[in-house]
This record gives C-alpha cells, sequence and structure tokens, in this order.
C-alpha cells in the first residue's frame, strides 16, 4: 500500500469538469511515477498501483509494470508504453458531490442503471472518464484512456491461430514451467528426453521459450540454450532434433515442451512482439 498522506485538495465545481484526460495534471499513458510524486508532493510509487489517503478521498494510481502483455483471449494486449506509465487513476470520495457538477447530458456520455438500488454508472469514453453514482452524488471517479485516441499506443494484436486439426494428430504439449532453478528444470527435461527417445528419429523437440516483461533477449537465449545443451549432453540427442523458439514475451517466464513428428509445422507461439533491450 502506498503512503499514507493526509493531504487537503478541495474540489470546486469549476474544477470537477476541467478534469477530464487526468487529474492534477496525472494523465493516464503520459505521465509517469515522477509526475504523480510531483503533483502529490510524496517520495515515492508502488508497482502495480500506489494508494493515497488524502483528505476528502482514497486515491489510487495504476502503472503499467508489464509493456505489452500478450494476452490472446483479449481484443488487444495492453499498452506499448515504458514500465511504470500511469495507467489510470481512481478517486474515492469520501464527500460526494452533486454530478451536476459534470455535464452528463452532453452527447458523449453514456449511463447504466445497476442493480443497486440509486446506483447510476456515467462514461465519457471520449475523454477517459467514467463517474460512480449513488442517488444523483459521485461517489467515484476513473479517468482512463480512451481507446479510440490511443490507438497508436496499443500492443499488437496477439498472432491468430490456423486450424489446429490436422496438427493435433502426431503433436504432443508436453509440459510448460516458468523460471524454475536448473535442478528443478532437469526434472521437466528428463521427461521430455524420455518422449524424445521412445519416439524416434522421426519427432522433433521444440522447447518454445517465453521471456518475462522484464527479461532480455539474452537472458532468455541463454536459458534456452542450456535446456538444449542438458538434452544433448546428459541423454545423446542429435542437436538436430532440438529446436528452440523463442516465441517472444508473456507476462512472466515461460517454458513449454512440444514433441512432433518432422512432417508438421513448429508450434504456433501466442506473442506479437519481443521487447526492444
Amino acid at each position: 500500500m502506498g503512503k499514507v498522506l493526509v493531504l487537503a485538495f478541495f474540489l470546486s465545481a469549476a474544477e470537477s469538469i476541467c478534469l477530464a484526460q487526468g487529474w492534477q495534471g496525472i494523465q493516464p499513458l503520459r505521465s509517469t511515477c515522477d509526475d504523480v510524486k510531483k503533483a502529490l508532493k510524496v517520495d515515492k510509487c508502488e508497482y502495480p498501483e500506489s494508494i493515497y489517503h488524502l483528505q476528502d478521498e482514497t486515491l489510487t494510481v495504476k502503472f503499467v509494470t508489464c509493456p505489452c502483455p500478450i494476452k490472446c483471449d483479449s481484443a488487444y494486449g495492453g499498452w506499448n508504453v515504458p514500465f511504470g506509465t500511469v495507467a489510470g487513476i481512481i478517486r474515492e470520495l469520501h464527500k460526494p458531490f452533486s454530478v451536476t457538477n459534470f455535464d452528463i447530458t452532453g452527447r458523449q456520455w453514456t449511463n447504466l442503471t445497476t442493480d443497486m438500488i440509486g446506483e447510476v454508472l456515467y462514461d465519457d469514453n471520449q475523454a477517459g472518464i467514467s463517474l460512480s453514482t449513488m442517488d444523483g452524488n459521485i461517489t467515484k471517479i476513473t479517468y482512463y484512456a480512451p481507446l479510440q485516441k490511443n490507438k497508436d499506443l496499443l500492443c499488437p494484436k496477439c498472432s491468430t491461430a490456423k486450424s489446429i486439426a490436422k496438427e493435433q494428430r502426431g503433436s504432443s504439449w508436453l509440459h510448460g514451467y516458468g523460471d524454475l532453478s536448473f535442478e528443478e528444470e532437469k526434472k521437466h527435461l528428463d521427461k521430455f528426453a524420455v518422449k524424445l527417445q521412445e519416439n524416434g528419429l522421426d519427432s522433433i523437440g521444440y522447447i518454445v521459450v517465453y521471456g518475462g516483461c522484464r527479461s532480455t533477449r539474452k537472458e532468455v537465449q541463454q536459458h534456452s540454450q542450456r535446456s538444449k545443451r542438458y538434452l544433448v549432453d546428459t541423454y545423446g540427442i542429435p542437436s538436430s532434433r532440438i529446436v528452440i523458439i523463442v516465441g517472444g514475451q508473456h507476462e512472466s517466464f515461460d517454458i513449454e515442451l512440444h514433441l512432433r513428428k518432422r512432417s508438421l509445422p513448429p508450434p504456433r507461439t501466442f506473442s506479437s512482439r519481443y521487447p526492444a533491450n
């Protein structure tokens, strides 16, 4: 939890109308921790979110901690901005004020009545601001990055998959694991080696490796080469039967072990961009 503060921020009606595109100079996808510290007069930020207790509200500042995370079940993969960029701001008001401080009658505003009696949600997706109201008073204000205005900062979509019906015949996904110690990883590689030996020369083993959001390409390559070297040196498996695929980036370090017939294409990866470092 972020540093507890007791700061006096007095909200006027005129000020509240001007809060679209951010708050107190803090703007989603534009501001950083330094901007937050300057605006709030605090000495640090915490990731993935900092919580500040002000006199009249609780403020949560969310940060991007994994640029371009790969989430292939989503329409897009996140924001292509540096680590520590402000992702959004949430203000939970201790002293709610009237929703009439915002021009919610404007065309850009949409509203939704929830199951809770008296609660209405308003959203302006052009400006990137949403209001949670109860009985006509605002209880929470959320500032976010409008999708339409920030398309240039979206991560590339995940690679799309072709039909895998044919690929499923003659292919096996054997093991998946994260950033383990080498001793623990060997247990997975031992099982992989046995399968490679059982299936003979007609099969290829694939080591598919994904770096975490802070991994470098060099680290990923060194890790995968170590795994391949272990299989070759310990079990005598020909180097040509083990193929390394650097799949790209996941939110955390991942390795997948696949076994396929030589006639099949390599396993598909679900990544769109590797970090530049």
